[in-house]
């Protein structure tokens, strides 16, 4: 899952668009909407890049990875054929998305909720 940051807004595709559903995915998403930030299911735009404060992705080895920097050459054809280039300032771990990666692993660690609860399942998975 690929997921960007926009003020208290946090962008990630409907698994309609073909994001796989999981357990870290819900999981990650649940903490996001803990921690007061707003879950849009709408893809991230690249045309949007300059707006994003951070960027991440996640999966259940790495759990959340942070995004660096972003490049697309000119001429890419998918989806659009201008060149795109940015880093974000951070150079490990950005504040949103270590205090999304510290929320996860506090509710790993506590395993008080099942992985993923039906209800979660069916908005997230």
């Amino acid at each position: 899952t690929s997921t960007s940051m926009a003020g208290s807004e946090i962008q990630t595709a409907s698994v309609e668009v073909g994001v796989l559903p999981g357990v870290m995915r819900a999981t990650v998403l649940r903490c996001c909407e803990k921690l007061g930030y707003r879950v849009v299911l709408r893809a991230p735009r690249t045309s949007d890049v300059e707006r994003w404060q951070e960027a991440f992705l996640t999966n259940a080895v790495r759990i959340i990875k942070p995004v660096l920097s972003l490049s697309r050459p000119a001429g890419t054809p998918f989806p659009h054929d201008t060149a795109l280039h940015r880093t974000f300032s951070y150079s490990h771990i950005g504040p949103i998305t270590q205090q999304l990666w510290d929320a996860v692993r506090e509710e790993l660690a506590s395993n008080t909720q099942e992985p993923c609860h039906p209800a979660l399942y069916k908005r997230y998975c």
